[in-house]
């Protein structure tokens, strides 16, 4: 992990994650504490066995919670609902309770072998956690989307 200044003055925050894969966040002119205290609080994060993000003890179901409030309320009611199905009966049984920058692709594919419902629900519950973990991604709580590298049943 470093801290860089950017010729234009702003601060990079670089790193690997978990994958391997070069990461960076970037803090705006006179940020420097901030930059440094982000680096702190990942590099704990990562040494007490998360990948290195502050928030990496958020849960998958507590990821669902605020990706309802944020984005399912503002889709159409059918895929509100939809989306509601697929989350109470499908997802948050079985995946709910893990911490999200821990679930892996085998983990997510186990898991679609497992559901007990057609190929058409098994593609669209997948491609629901592959919108949450969209959504953590851009909040920090995970570095990866494992539910977009999993194989998903083929469509007829």
């Amino acid at each position: 992990m470093s801290v860089k200044r950017l010729p234009d003055g702003r601060y990079k925050v670089r790193w690997r994650d978990s994958l391997g894969s070069n990461r960076g966040k970037t803090f705006p002119v006179g940020r420097l504490k901030e930059a440094r205290e982000y680096e702190r609080a990942r590099l704990w994060d990562r040494d007490h066995g998360g990948d290195g993000f502050p928030n990496s003890n958020k849960t998958l179901l507590e990821v669902g919670l605020e990706f309802r409030e944020k984005v399912i309320e503002t889709k159409q009611p059918k895929t509100q609902t939809l989306y509601r199905w697929l989350w109470n009966s499908l997802i948050v049984d079985q995946l709910g309770p893990r911490p999200i920058n821990r679930i892996k692709v085998g983990e997510i594919e186990d898991w679609l072998l497992e559901l007990n419902t057609g190929d058409e629900a098994k593609r669209k519950a997948a491609s629901l956690l592959s919108q949450v973990f969209k959504f953590a991604m851009k909040r920090d709580y995970c570095n990866a989307n494992p539910a977009s590298l999993a194989d998903r049943p083929s469509a007829p």
